[in-house]
């Protein structure tokens, strides 16, 4: 899916943008081991009312987590994995979740830094979209962020939970440590599950 400036007043109009811009390329959309992982979520997501939590080794933060869009395409600027919408409090507001199977922590924080400032520029057209798949009202004026990766060898590195800790990006692993050739998977959180912030602002 795109994101473009032009407002978006009906989701047909969305879903053509999709099929005029897929890609025509057969090894743009070849099976690598986070895509394995990414529809495996979304495929359980889809079985369970949308909801990604349960799947994603989530207790505590969110009362759900809504699959709601993937592939979201911001130009030059890359694709979001998954974009969901967490539930919390009365109020919903988008998370973005980022798949790497190398554990490459600094390409992944600039990643869902440069998705947030997009969730920021195009917040009207995204509140809409997001609004239209989960069917309830979002906030756009907060954001979640989380990693999924395979899990370390060995302990947790200290200095990834502290860099991630200050810009309040979860950690989510799996239980083994290589995605190829894995069908299904098993994820948990590591470390503090952040709550939602409000955009541009990070922990100190």
């Amino acid at each position: 899916m795109g994101i473009s400036p032009s407002p978006v007043k009906h989701i047909q109009k969305a879903y053509d943008h999709v099929e005029k811009y897929r890609p025509s390329r057969s090894d743009r959309t070849r099976p690598t081991p986070e895509r394995v992982a990414q529809a495996w979520l979304i495929k359980q997501a889809i079985n369970d009312d949308l909801n990604l939590k349960p799947y994603l080794g989530l207790i505590d933060v969110y009362e759900k987590l809504l699959f709601a869009v993937d592939e979201v395409s911001f130009g030059g600027e890359g694709r979001t994995d998954i974009v969901a919408v967490g539930v919390r409090g009365g109020s919903a507001c988008p998370v973005l979740v980022e798949l790497k199977p190398d554990r490459q922590l600094t390409r992944l924080i600039e990643q869902l830094d440069t998705y947030a400032q997009k969730v920021a520029e195009f917040k009207p057209q995204i509140q809409a979209i997001l609004e239209a798949c989960v069917e309830r009202r979002v906030d756009c004026s907060c954001i979640g962020k989380m990693i999924v990766w395979p899990c370390a060898v060995g302990e947790p590195s200290p200095d990834i939970l502290k860099e991630c800790r200050k810009r309040s990006i979860t950690v989510i692993e799996s239980d083994v440590p290589d995605w190829n050739g894995q069908i299904s998977f098993s994820f948990h959180p590591v470390g503090e599950v952040y709550s939602p912030v409000a955009l541009g602002k990070d922990r100190k």
